[in-house]
């Protein structure tokens, strides 16, 4: 099947799951496996989501309620999969899990990696990394 070409600002029609460039460069999480990876775009995808319905905890923090079985339909594997998942990203402490009981599904909190470090780039780098940026000198 042929696909056509993107013309002008099409492709802004389409929702992308984002994934943070430094999961691909930084010591420590560029580790994890491709599959955590996306994985962790689908959940930051969620993030905005549960901050929109005001879904936080009694300290503010914004929760997800993201289950194995959507988690295996989206990444088109089995539970069991989706699970050593999820599992990688938490032992990487990229996610962290609540278990609520009572046949509720946990809760599930998607970690902030980027903080300290976006603070360290920004005090200890005089010219921009980015390609497109133009040095303020």
């Amino acid at each position: 099947m042929p696909f056509e070409y993107f013309y002008g600002r099409e492709a802004d029609k389409f929702m992308f799951i984002r994934i943070p460039k430094l999961m691909f460069e930084i010591e420590g999480v560029r580790e994890i496996s491709l599959e955590a990876k996306v994985m962790y775009g689908l959940l930051f995808d969620r993030v905005g989501l549960s901050a929109e319905n005001r879904w936080t905890d009694d300290k503010g923090r914004v929760y997800i309620i993201y289950t194995m079985a959507e988690a295996a339909k989206v990444l088109g594997c089995s539970e069991r999969r989706a699970y050593t998942i999820i599992k990688e990203l938490e032992d990487k402490g990229l996610v962290e899990r609540k278990r609520r009981g009572m046949g509720k599904p946990n809760l599930m909190y998607v970690k902030n990696f980027l903080t300290d470090l976006q603070d360290l780039h920004i005090k200890n780098c005089k010219t921009f990394s980015s390609r497109t940026a133009i040095s303020a000198d």
